[in-house]
């Protein structure tokens, strides 16, 4: 659609397509290993909007100097309205590997912009601790995972970064909105690695790019809710993803919805942040509360 890749089983608006490609960003975290060298990788991640802390340019009047007959000006994406933003992504992107002894920085990307640090106080970090999803049943395995798998980082209020622009920014749903098995959600990658069918867990035959779109691009995957853990506060999805999705942020789709959302609140909100695949169909999020 556009620039935009698409690819899933259900529907979203042009003009949600074209806001969310503007918030679609690469994490990108540099660690020295060993060799005294730098060990890069990669996820994704977003910005979550906060407070305002700047206004839009209003009005201006004409050259006439008739401030009746005033028009808004044409706003640039730098004039754009700032908010507070604050970084999110999963926390094991932070984690330090083996083989790695400093955590160096962490960036972000967008596919219009250049590269720019951000502060996140867990790199570096140890997983530790397991929170259990799922209990066993006579039907299901239990299921655990790394608990606390989110990370923040240090909030961004400079009103002049671009960063705290509202084209940039997701809006998380109110904390009234409860997300239910059934709801179309949706992320959006941007990357500027390849990928393999190690990775994606495809078969050799499958084109990737076919699949999950180019790189250099923002691509946007969909999928639906397939359970909903809110003692463990997770859920578990079908979107279609490869390994370095980790961290991106999950939002509603505005369209196909069962049992709609109000109309607020199913136009991008964000519900949740992936951090990683369980199998081949399924796949493990965090509600983002």
């Amino acid at each position: 659609m556009g620039t935009t890749f698409l690819n899933g089983t259900h529907v979203l608006s042009p003009s949600l397509v074209s806001t969310i490609s503007n918030k679609a960003c690469q994490f990108t975290m540099t660690f020295r290993n060993e060799g005294d060298d730098n060990s890069v990788y990669y996820g994704q991640g977003g910005l979550i909007r906060g407070d305002k802390i700047a206004e839009t340019p209003g009005r201006r009047a004409t050259a006439g100097g008739n401030s009746n007959s005033s028009k808004r000006r044409r706003v640039s994406f730098s004039e754009y309205a700032s908010y507070v933003a604050k970084p999110v992504t999963a926390k094991h992107n932070l984690e330090l590997e083996p083989g790695d002894y400093e955590y160096l920085r962490t960036s972000i990307k967008f596919v219009d912009g250049p590269e720019k640090d951000v502060s996140m106080p867990d790199g570096g970090c140890k997983m530790t601790g397991k929170v259990e999803i799922r209990a066993r049943t006579e039907d299901t395995a239990p299921l655990n995972w790394d608990a606390d798998e989110m990370s923040f980082g240090d909030e961004i209020s400079r009103p002049q970064s671009s960063l705290t622009k509202k084209p940039r920014l997701y809006v998380k749903a109110p904390t009234n909105f409860r997300l239910a098995v059934g709801h179309k959600i949706g992320i959006a990658v941007y990357r500027t690695f390849d990928i393999t069918h190690e990775d994606a867990g495809a078969p050799i035959n499958v084109r990737l790019e076919d699949v999950y779109g180019p790189k250099h691009q923002v691509c946007i995957y969909t999928g639906a809710v397939t359970e909903v853990s809110e003692r463990s506060g997770t859920f578990c999805h079908s979107i279609n993803t490869f390994e370095s999705c980790s961290g991106a942020v999950i939002f509603l789709l505005d369209k196909g919805q069962e049992d709609a959302p109000p109309k607020e609140v199913a136009d991008g909100m964000v519900v949740g942040i992936h951090v990683g695949g369980l199998d081949t169909t399924n796949n493990l999020a965090f509600l983002l509360k």
